[in-house]
């Protein structure tokens, strides 16, 4: 049963995802009789704004400070988005047991969704990019490969911006090269 494992989200190989058993409950909010509480925290792909450094950091500190304050594990752990390199999709949720005497994370659940974000440029760039790892598939066709063989099973596919409007798109350098992306985008 998906909803019952673990899946190892930092593995070094995108070839196999570890799992590990989990017994299925629902996390609860810490009382007086509890040393611990359970915290919601997004995690994003180090690889989700390309080459703009700085940008990731910009968004998980906006993340952290918007969120600051709402929990009573927030004075032993300050953290609501972190940022690492996922093996498949730009965002997962997870729920951390966090012990509250020492801030430790005692336990780590996945939650059951994934988003993958693209704005129209980058979808129209990753239709004719070849996939390196996964020849003879195309880079996207390799990323929703990758989503689907995941155990998590509500996937949300994100498209920012307008798939109408050429402006939208980089002009690769021929004259109507932004028509043919965008035939790329809609079809």
């Amino acid at each position: 049963n998906a909803m019952s494992d673990i899946i190892d989200i930092t593995s070094d190989s995108d070839d196999e995802l570890q799992v590990q058993a989990l017994q299925p409950s629902i996390p609860h909010a810490a009382s007086s009789a509890n040393s611990f509480d359970w915290k919601i925290v997004l995690l994003m792909d180090l690889r989700e704004f390309g080459t703009c450094t700085g940008i990731n950091d910009v968004v998980k500190d906006k993340i952290d400070k918007y969120f600051h304050g709402r929990s009573p594990v927030d004075r032993i752990y300050p953290l609501y988005c972190e940022k690492l390199t996922l093996v498949s999709a730009d965002y997962m949720f997870v729920a951390r047991k966090i012990d509250l005497a020492t801030g430790r994370i005692l336990e780590e659940r996945v939650l059951d969704l994934i988003i993958e974000r693209k704005n129209v440029n980058d979808l129209q760039q990753c239709l004719i990019k070849p996939s390196k790892k996964y020849k003879p598939l195309g880079f996207f066709e390799a990323q929703m490969y990758k989503l689907q063989q995941c155990d998590i099973p509500n996937k949300l596919f994100l498209l920012e911006g307008d798939e109408d409007d050429p402006r939208e798109f980089k002009n690769m350098g021929n004259p109507g090269e932004t028509d043919k992306q965008l035939k790329r985008v809609k079809t």
